[in-house]
Order: structure tokens, then sequence, then C-alpha cells
């Protein structure tokens, strides 16, 4: 079974798999799309639309703090490891992960320890709905498992293992799946907390998941010092990260905060559940063209 694993992952790095790599990831990313709006659905039914509106609100919250705990770094990382994988300077790749992955650790634990402070004022202050205080707490446990996650997706689309990088993005197939297991494994609890608790267990489990992946796509840099300057990390990583907040802007995230400030929970699931259908439809009909 392991070895049938490590040929999977391994199935990017020749030119004649190349193609049956990159036919996967569209197979999968199709069933990525279909997997998130499903979870998507069953938040709706499972603890209706207001529940839906905070959900998606409190999300929003936790996307713009991940965002910025990720500091771009997920990007410049992608970027070098796949010079340095190119190059076979191991040493280059293990210095990226390894400042990588400290300043995302550091970065998402302040994130999170200053959104679970000002979740009473963003609730109240910014939405006007004290009963989003705890829920956005909840949520802050999202914050460090996406960031790593999203850290490690982006090293193995480094390596080029594109089949990898395609189940662990989120949303995704992997991602969705494991949120929709959730949801029925937390049955007992009510309203929101379902819901996060469900999008918090998907989260650590993938982020484990890719944990997995990239060391065993790596092994040349067991045993390797790590050689890499932080300082040109970080001059690649702040102007990506400046890049990604602009895009927060035209996202559906900025707008279901600005909903959410306007509007009633109800009101904003309901948004959410008809801008998902929306985008479903035009995804298919993409990649149908």
């Amino acid at each position: 079974m392991h070895q049938k694993l490590k040929d999977l992952l391994n199935l990017d790095r020749t030119p004649r798999n190349l193609l049956g790599g990159t036919s996967l990831a569209l197979v999968v990313k199709v069933l990525g799309t279909a997997f998130s709006f499903l979870f998507n659905i069953l938040i709706a039914r499972l603890i209706g639309s207001e529940g839906a509106g905070q959900f998606f609100l409190v999300l929003s919250v936790g996307t713009i703090s991940t965002v910025l705990a990720d500091l771009g770094l997920s990007q410049a990382a992608l970027r070098f490891v796949a010079v340095g994988s190119t190059q076979q300077d191991w040493p280059a790749v293990k210095g990226v992960y390894q400042q990588s992955l400290g300043l995302t650790l550091a970065a998402s634990s302040i994130l999170s320890g200053l959104t679970y402070i000002a979740a009473p004022w963003i609730a109240v202050g910014l939405f006007s709905k004290p009963d989003l205080a705890a829920p956005l707490r909840w949520m802050t446990l999202s914050i460090l498992p996406i960031a790593l996650l999203w850290l490690h997706t982006n090293l193995l689309q480094g390596l080029q293992k594109i089949l990898a990088f395609s189940c662990l993005q989120v949303p995704g197939l992997g991602f969705s799946a494991l949120a929709i297991l959730g949801l029925y494994a937390f049955g007992s609890l009510s309203g929101v907390v379902r819901a996060i608790s469900a999008y918090i267990a998907a989260a650590i489990g993938m982020m484990l998941i890719s944990l997995y992946l990239w060391h065993n796509s790596a092994p040349q840099i067991r045993g390797v010092p790590g050689k890499f300057q932080r300082q040109t990390l970080l001059q690649t990583s702040i102007p990506i990260l400046w890049i990604k907040i602009a895009n927060l802007w035209v996202s559906k995230t900025s707008t279901t905060l600005i909903l959410g400030v306007l509007l009633t929970s109800h009101e904003v699931g309901v948004y959410g559940m008809v801008f998902r259908t929306a985008a479903l439809t035009t995804f298919f009909f993409r990649n149908h063209q």
C-alpha cells in the first residue's frame, strides 16, 4: 500500500506521465468543485440559512486572517522550491522549507490570537451581530492548519506534484470530503458550531496529509543542512501578500463581509448559496467548452 502511494506521488515526474497526471488532476478538480458545493448544500439543509450565513461570515473573517498569516510565503516558497529542485540544490530547498515553516507558524499563532481577542468587537462593532463572537472564536482554530496546508500544498506544486496539489487544495476534493464527514461526525452539535467543527477537522486532517505527502515527496532534504536567506524569502513574499490582500477586495470574501454589515445572517446565507450555485454552473460551462 505504501509503495502504491509513492508510485502515485511520482506520477508527475516523467514527461510520459505528465499528461496522465494532468488529466487526473482535472478530474480531481471537477470532483472537488462538486463536493465543495455539496458541503455548502448540506450546511444550509442541516443548520438553516441563518446558520449558513453565520458560517460564511466567520469563514470570510478566518480567510482574511489566514491570508495575512500566510505572508505570501506559500507562493514564494513554491517559486524557490521549484528552482532548487530543478537544480538539485536540496540544501536550498530545505532552507526555504525551514524558513517558511517557522515564519508561518509564528504569524499564524499571532493572527489566531489577535482574531480571538478581537472577535467580540468584530461581531458587535462591525457586524452588529453579538451571536457571531463565539463562532468566530471557534473559527480561529482553523487559521494555523489552513496556513500550513497552503504552504505544503504549494511546496508540492513546486516539486511538480500536480495530482497531490490538486487533491490538497482548499476547497477541493479531499478537504470537502472530510468536511462532509465532519458534518455527520459532529451531529450532536447544533447550529453554526457544527459546520465550523467540521471545517476545522477537515483543515487539521488535510494539513496532516499534506505534511506526510511533502516529506515522502522530498526525501532528498533529510539529513541535509538547510541554507537559505530569510531576507530573500521575505523580499519575494511580502509583495505577493499585498497582491493577495488586493485580490480579497474583489472576491466573494469582501462581498460577504459587506453584506454581513448591511444584512441579516439569514440574508447572507441565502446570498452565499445563490453565489455558490452560480459559481458551480459557471465552472462546468467553462470546462465543458
